[in-house]
């Protein structure tokens, strides 16, 4: 079967989607497919498949040496990517070899070479140094919060007080919520980042999260609390200067019912920057941040408050503690942190 490897991919790609369709994270292993499907567009656009050799990857390596196009923040732009995204793209490139080994005409011994190319350090080979995930306090996120759509702030609130991941936060079910004693809660999400190594993810919710969440405690075990269609509706409302729908499970003038699907994390990024764009033309003085950095800066926080490491990785369940974290006493540790500060 003589096809090109652009024709490949886009088959691939297909399967690939449909074996990721409930997965948490899908929406960055997509962007990473949307990446590769360029980069293989830019530098082996009608290489057929069984001329795929190992030279052709080094093309695209150095593709991604030179600067790639993403999108975040701050745009769509061309830059080098990071060790970790060289990585990530490589690691998928192979992957899709072998594919095409078994399912295509590429021949074995070019797996075998292209499965040699060496993947990158940060600062070498050419590739970005990345600079560590700097925290973000909420006093600076509290600015925010006039020029932001309600439940996107109720959001990144539930998620600094809770030390969680923006996905976690995203997908807050009460279902997944075990109201352990009058006081503090624990919520633990079915889907989370250390789940394929088989580890248990345990949050803590003491009173401010309890009072945070009270509003939204008539909506039911199973919606997410902060749906997509909510968000969208209240930052057009927003950017209209129309007044906010305050009501969390219906929307516009028939009523209908919100649909209970989450954000997703680019979304997230951009009602940041909107945010920020406002306040900026109001003269108030902030600068955008990623999501994610909320987690640092509430790791920072209790840190500095209990002047502990094993504080800060037990209650946001750092990996500098593993063994500490699934033990009782920990979570009895846990459940005291958030019962005061959470």
């Amino acid at each position: 079967m003589r096809q090109t490897v652009i024709d490949a991919f886009n088959d691939w790609d297909i399967i690939y989607q449909a074996s990721q369709a409930d997965n948490i994270g899908r929406s960055a292993r997509m962007s990473e497919q949307s990446a590769l499907r360029h980069l293989i567009q830019a530098t082996i656009p009608d290489l057929l498949v069984s001329e795929l050799t190992i030279l052709s990857v080094d093309d695209m390596c150095e593709k991604m040496r030179r600067g790639g196009w993403i999108v975040n923040a701050k745009g769509r732009r061309a830059v080098p990517y990071s060790a970790e995204t060289y990585n990530k793209l490589l690691d998928r490139m192979k992957n899709f070899c072998k594919w095409l080994v078994k399912y295509r005409d590429l021949p074995f011994a070019s797996y075998q070479a292209i499965s040699l190319v060496d993947r990158a350090r940060s600062g070498r080979n050419g590739v970005k140094v990345t600079k560590p995930v700097a925290p973000v306090l909420w006093s600076q996120v509290e600015l925010l919060k006039p020029y932001m759509a309600p439940i996107a702030y109720d959001l990144f609130h539930l998620q600094y007080l809770g030390g969680m991941r923006p996905s976690e936060a995203i997908r807050f079910r009460f279902q997944d919520v075990e109201f352990a004693s009058a006081d503090a809660w624990i919520y633990s999400p079915p889907e989370h980042k250390k789940k394929k190594y088989g580890q248990v993810r345990t949050i803590f919710l003491g009173p401010r999260c309890q009072a945070l969440l009270d509003p939204y405690m008539d909506l039911g075990s199973t919606r997410y609390l902060f749906p997509s269609d909510l968000v969208k509706l209240q930052e057009w409302q927003i950017r209209e200067g129309k007044r906010v729908n305050d009501n969390l499970d219906r929307h516009g003038s028939q009523g209908q019912l919100i649909e209970n699907k989450e954000i997703v994390y680019r979304q997230l990024s951009r009602y940041v920057v909107h945010a920020v764009q406002r306040a900026k033309e109001a003269g108030v003085n902030v600068e955008v941040f990623a999501p994610n950095q909320l987690r640092h800066g509430r790791a920072t926080e209790v840190r500095e408050r209990y002047d502990s490491l094993e504080a800060a990785a037990v209650f946001i369940q750092d990996t500098t503690s593993v063994a500490a974290i699934y033990a009782e006493k920990s979570k009895a540790f846990g459940l005291q942190i958030a019962r005061e500060i959470a």
